[in-house]
C-alpha cells in the first residue's frame, strides 16, 4: 500500500487515519512494494514513538521528510531517520530523499537491497560507508546509489560499478578520490 504521514494523520491507500491523541505509531506494511511517505512529523511530547516495521515484503521504500536529513543504516535493510520522535525502520529495501540535503551513514553490517535515492534539488546528498571494516562493491546506478553527490567508501578497497548507460566518464582526481559523471 500507500502510506503518506502528516502532523496529524496517516493516509493509507487513500483512506484518512487521525493521530489525534495517538503517543506511538506502528506502520507494518504486509505486501510487497510499500511506500512509506513521510511529509510531516509531530514533534509534541505525546508522540513518544515511530516505528515503519515492513519485513513482511519486498522492495518497500521509505521516503524522507522534505527537508535535509541524517539516515542511519545499522542492520539490513533497517535503520533510522533523525526526526522528533526517531523514526525507526525494518524491512525496507528503498531509500529516499527529497529536495534537502540527505545523509546516509552505514554502520559496519549495514545495508540496503535495493536503492539509496538522495532525490532531486541542488542539495548535496551523501552516502558514508566510513564505518565498514571490509570492501564493498557498490553500483552507481538504478537499483543502487542514485542522485548522490559524494559518496565515502569504506577503509577497505571497495569497488564501483558504474551506471550501465551509454557513456560513462571516471575522472581520477587523487588517491581514493574522483569524479563519475
Amino acid at each position: 500500500g500507500t502510506f503518506e504521514v502528516f502532523a496529524d494523520r496517516v493516509v493509507l491507500n487513500g483512506a484518512v487515519n487521525s493521530l489525534r491523541n495517538v503517543t506511538d505509531i506502528t506502520i507494518t506494511t504486509t505486501g510487497d512494494g510499500s511506500t512509506i511517505k513521510i511529509n510531516e512529523i509531530r514533534s509534541v511530547p505525546e508522540l513518544a514513538s515511530f516505528t515503519i516495521d515492513a519485513s513482511f515484503g519486498n522492495n518497500d521504500t521509505l521516503v524522507g521528510l522534505d527537508q535535509a536529513n541524517d539516515w542511519s543504516i545499522t542492520g539490513t535493510n533497517a535503520g533510522s531517520l533523525a526526526a522528533t520522535p526517531v523514526v525507526n525502520f525494518s524491512g525496507i529495501e528503498n531509500l529516499r530523499g527529497r529536495t534537502g540535503e540527505d545523509t546516509f551513514t552505514f554502520a559496519d553490517g549495514g545495508s540496503i537491497a535495493g536503492e539509496v535515492d538522495g532525490g532531486s534539488g541542488e542539495a548535496v546528498d551523501v552516502v558514508d560507508y566510513s564505518a565498514s571494516t571490509s570492501g564493498l562493491t557498490l553500483n552507481l546506478g538504478p537499483g543502487g546509489l542514485i542522485n548522490l553527490e559524494t559518496l565515502i567508501g569504506s577503509p577497505s578497497s571497495d569497488t564501483l560499478v558504474g551506471a550501465d548507460a551509454t557513456d560513462n566518464t571516471w575522472t581520477i582526481t587523487g588517491a581514493d578520490q574522483g569524479i563519475v559523471g
